[in-house]
């Protein structure tokens, strides 16, 4: 038997190996021209360790080997990730010449490339914008890695901060050379565009001294520093030697960011033309600072992911801005609306090819680029279309000054001629209404003597009136303020004396219920003592029913007594005679033997729908100092009253240290729960939280009143939180109790 499990072990591992190999042989890539450049992104076997946990030890592991898929992919893109991407591909060289690696984009933080040879020998070269590669073999605006011609198999190894997508390719370094050449013609074109608009237009800024020509120059610098970045001319040639530029490249763009707002706002007007969008773009600007304050503070990912974001609605928000004021009128508006949306098509499809919605090309990669120089130009025409326009209205708004002039000298020549001749018969018309004016103030005069003498009498009346109504007042007020008073108190006592009177009733009801469920609970096990003692008599001691008969008995009279010391306990709590006795045990023992005890007890009340659970902790050994008994028969009367009210389910108990370093003893259970009314009274004596005539749950309520009061005799809390089942049968109802004991912890 042991040689066939040895046999089929042996085979198991001869069929995996042959996996392995025909797994290698189908990775194979194969270089046999030396004039052509091999993009190899499709065939790479691609690996995601999303904890970064993995060492080129571990993925060389043959179960390791297994996670690596083909990628099929032309090029293989994982937008913004912090997992390390692990890349495999074995290459046979048919050519003569050396052979070459080239990965782009040169965006990408850290790559590292592991040879792998027949003797198990690995050698790594590393590239990458937090790198120096002065040292490439080729110079160029992407990571060129030499292969060796004698090795097994290659890895990559790319961890980055940035947009995560792998475009790779290999060939001679002819072929590399002829390739770059076009690349880099199509990227030197549009740096000469940049740099003539950008000499172009400060000429202008230094003619006509317009500050709007200012802030687009300081836009294109920040699309000049977009471009050096995004194609690795910046990362290659310009900033080689500040590798701290690449590291903290998100707080450059977005701080950069800013100045297409300024912009935007000195060209559009905002301040004049919308307040409203004007502190958007303030609130645009602020935005960008604070994205430059998480990267600065070391959260390069999750600031690259706001600045793609937030970027995006700025631009959005910018193109809305125009909007809103070319519909008001501002025709230059027109213009720097087409050049911006230009500019959001470009992101628009760079953020798509981010997100893996569309495939990764050379135009997608580059469409923001392709975007930005459209709307570079577009807005230098558009300045000077600004310009001339303002120019047009300030000649229209002087010629029509100029009119408008004129015709107020003609107004003003006939209408002064009408005002002479309106004035002098106006002022005739005024000298004889002076003499009749004079005439009827005589009269007057003698009439406001009259009434003079008229309004000081009133006045004296009106004095006197005021005075009395003023008292009146006063005693009305007086009156007011008592009646108030009086209604306040009468309310307040006669609410006073509803509570009290209810209070009452309650107390009277518990106390009347307690004696109703004492005296059962006494006659109970009184009359099976009775019953079963009257039997004993008429058996022999031999008989099998007198063994039995004398335990029940035994129950009987301990479940008496237990009655009669818990009625006796609770006496003694509250008139205060019960003293603590200190001794020092192990909680662990304790709760062992009550849950021994309850397992027991369980079964004698077959109880075999409820399971009871034990939780305590298995790795503290501690000892606690304080009454015994009392810690006894609070943690007991906790769990008896869980397994009274669990028709089904679980009862767990047990204890744990808390964060204060006390102990905190937890007893919970699966069942019908408390109602929210009888949670104020659930620690009362007497108090039951089942009253039905069905007496389904048996007990006088004295237990959880005798929890509470020896839990603050011993300086303890105890907490309740309770659920019950309020619509659905589905829903989960229980009841757990939290019992704190501080400073009893000795080690």
């Amino acid at each position: 038997m042991i040689s066939l499990l040895r046999y089929k072990s042996i085979l198991w591992a001869l069929v995996l190996a042959q996996l392995i190999s025909l797994d290698l042989s189908a990775q194979k890539i194969v270089l046999s021209n030396d004039r052509e450049v091999l993009s190899i992104s499709s065939d790479l076997f691609i690996f995601e360790d999303k904890d970064g946990e993995y060492t080129i030890m571990d993925v060389l592991d043959e179960k390791a080997s297994l996670e690596f898929k083909k990628t099929n992919k032309k090029n293989p893109s994982f937008s913004f990730t912090a997992s390390t991407i692990w890349c495999r591909f074995i290459l046979v060289n048919e050519t003569q010449k050396e052979s070459f690696l080239e990965i782009n984009p040169p965006i990408l933080n850290e790559i590292v490339l592991y040879t792998v040879f027949d003797n198990n020998k690995i050698d790594s070269i590393c590239r990458g914008s937090l790198y120096s590669n002065k040292k490439q073999e080729i110079s160029a605006n992407s990571y060129i890695f030499k292969l060796h011609p004698d090795a097994k198999s290659f890895y990559l190894k790319i961890n980055t901060n940035t947009r995560l997508y792998i475009n790779a390719k290999i060939g001679t370094d002819s072929a590399f050379l002829l390739n770059n050449s076009n690349t880099d013609l199509i990227k030197g074109s549009y740096g000469g565009i940049l740099l003539m608009i950008f000499l172009y237009n400060l000429f202008l800024l230094f003619t006509s001294h317009d500050k709007v020509y200012f802030y687009y120059l300081l836009h294109l610098i920040n699309s000049s520093i977009s471009f050096l970045y995004l194609s690795g001319i910046g990362i290659e040639y310009i900033w080689s030697g500040y590798i701290w530029i690449n590291k903290y490249i998100i707080t450059v763009m977005s701080l950069g960011f800013i100045f297409p707002i300024l912009f935007t706002i000195n060209y559009l007007d905002t301040k004049i033309h919308s307040k409203k969008l004007h502190l958007g773009m303030i609130v645009s600007i602020l935005a960008l600072v604070i994205i430059s304050i998480f990267d600065l503070s070391g959260q390069h990912m999750v600031s690259g992911k706001l600045l793609n974001t937030i970027g995006f609605l700025i631009i959005i928000f910018v193109i809305f801005s125009t909007v809103v004021i070319k519909n008001r009128g501002f025709k230059p508006a027109a213009p720097f609306l087409y050049a911006w949306m230009f500019y959001l098509v470009g992101i628009f499809i760079q953020v798509l090819q981010g997100m893996n919605v569309i495939p990764t090309i050379p135009f997608t990669s580059n469409a923001m680029l392709i975007g930005s120089m459209f709307e570079i130009m577009i807005l230098s025409l558009a300045i000077g279309y600004k310009i001339n326009y303002l120019r047009n209205k300030m000649q229209l708004s002087i010629t029509g000054e100029k009119e408008a002039f004129k015709e107020k000298e003609y107004l003003i020549s006939e209408q002064s001629e009408k005002l002479e001749v309106l004035t002098r018969k106006q002022s005739k018309e005024i000298h004889d209404k002076n003499l009749r004016l004079k005439q009827n103030n005589a009269e007057i005069i003698e009439k406001n003597g009259k009434i003079k003498k008229q309004n000081k009498k009133l006045l004296e009346s009106n004095t006197l009136l005021e005075n009395k109504s003023k008292i009146i007042n006063e005693q009305h007020e007086s009156l007011v303020f008592h009646k108030n008073n009086l209604e306040e108190l009468i309310e307040l006592r006669t609410f006073e004396l509803e509570k009290t009177t209810r209070k009452a009733e309650e107390a009277d009801r518990l106390k009347t219920s307690f004696l109703k469920n004492v005296s059962h609970e006494i006659r109970t096990p009184m009359n099976a003592i009775a019953g079963f003692a009257s039997l004993l008599f008429d058996i022999d001691k031999e008989d099998k029913r007198h063994a039995y008969y004398v335990d029940i008995i035994t129950k009987n009279t301990d479940d008496l007594l237990n009655l009669i010391d818990n009625i006796r306990e609770l006496a003694r709590i509250q008139t205060g005679s019960v003293k603590i006795k200190y001794v020092t045990f192990d909680p662990r023992k304790t709760f062992n033997a009550l849950n021994d005890l309850f397992i027991e007890k369980m079964k004698e009340e077959r109880k075999s729908f409820v399971s009871l659970k034990l939780s305590i902790p298995e790795d503290k050994d501690i000892k606690i100092k304080t009454d015994y008994n009392r810690f006894w028969q609070i943690v007991f009367h906790l769990i008896d009253n869980a397994v009274k009210y669990t028709e089904k389910g679980f009862v767990q108990f047990g204890y744990q240290i808390n964060n204060s370093n006390d102990l905190e003893v937890i007893v919970k259970d699966t069942g019908k729960g408390i109602p929210k009314e009888k949670l104020d009274t659930v620690f009362d004596r007497f108090s039951k939280t089942e009253e039905s005539k069905s007496k389904l749950y048996s007990g006088t309520g004295l237990g959880l009143s005798l929890v509470k009061g020896l839990v603050e005799l011993m300086d303890g809390t105890v907490t309740i939180k309770t659920k019950t089942k309020e619509g659905s049968p589905s829903e989960a109802s229980g009841t757990t109790f939290n019992v704190i004991f501080k400073n009893i912890i000795t080690e």
